[in-house]
């Protein structure tokens, strides 16, 4: 199973996607990252005082692809993402969905 990893671009974005390549140079330094199904995330509110909620929309939306290749001079940082935004990133991708097991309360 692939990696779902968060990134920060240096345009502001942030991105989440499976991470399907890594390219390094003849250095052994990372170039370039392959994500399949990249969404971008990005916040939205209904009105002021409302919560915020996250919206994911495709990264690229006009094209005809399921994978996209992003300089490594372009990503600022890159995280595991929380459990709920994996959740829901598998959730629109048809992906697997972690289920938290049953505790009992004493």
């Amino acid at each position: 199973m692939a990696d779902v990893k968060l990134f920060r671009l240096t345009t502001g974005e942030d991105v989440i996607g499976k991470v399907k390549e890594e390219l390094f140079d003849g250095d052994g330094n990372s170039t370039h990252i392959t994500l399949e199904l990249p969404f971008a995330i990005i916040p939205q509110q209904e009105a002021p005082g409302k919560p915020v909620t996250l919206g994911f929309h495709p990264y690229i939306p006009y094209g005809e692809c399921d994978e996209v290749t992003f300089k490594q001079a372009n990503i600022i940082t890159s995280v595991k993402p929380s459990g709920k935004l994996k959740n829901t990133y598998n959730e629109n991708t048809g992906g697997v969905v972690e289920v938290k097991k049953p505790q009992l309360i004493t």
